[in-house]
């Protein structure tokens, strides 16, 4: 008897170690977040001039190389709501024909989230966009946090 016990706390015990380090990771991303969240919204003046410093650094080092924009747009554009939207629904119908409604319907109720999510802290947070110089591009919205990670 103290064997089967054995081989059955074995399963439990790894389940729970993992269970405990993976809560603690998201716990942690989740305050890291929270914090870099607080330290946009109320514009502190460090990370506000590291910010500005890295987007006229980037835009200088494409600016004069348009393939180069050329390319950058076309994977931003591959990141944007439409195409996260139709892959998004490629995933959801097969999941439903390989059986694994769970799965299907996690993933809408996760990505209709973020169509909430990201304009809503968006304007919450009310980060506009960086103003370069010359810019190579220009999108509407705010900025933070980013639709593209969020997605």
């Amino acid at each position: 008897m103290t064997a089967v016990r054995e081989v059955l706390r074995r399963p439990i015990g790894h389940f729970a170690g993992r269970s405990v380090a993976g809560l603690a990771a998201i716990t942690g991303a989740g305050a890291a977040f929270g914090l870099l969240l607080t330290l946009v919204r109320f514009r502190w003046s460090p990370l506000q001039t590291a910010d500005r410093a890295v987007a006229e650094w980037f835009n200088h080092l494409v600016a004069s190389h348009g393939p180069v924009v050329t390319v950058l747009q076309a994977v931003t554009d591959l990141g944007g709501r439409p195409i996260l939207i139709w892959l998004v629904t490629i995933a959801v119908v097969g999941l439903l024909i390989r059986r694994r409604p769970r799965l299907a319907v996690y993933l809408i109720v996760t990505g209709v989230g973020g169509l909430i999510l990201d304009p809503s802290l968006k304007t919450l947070v009310g980060r506009l966009r960086p103003i370069v110089d010359v810019p190579v591009t220009s999108a509407p919205g705010n900025s933070f946090p980013s639709g593209h990670a969020l997605g």
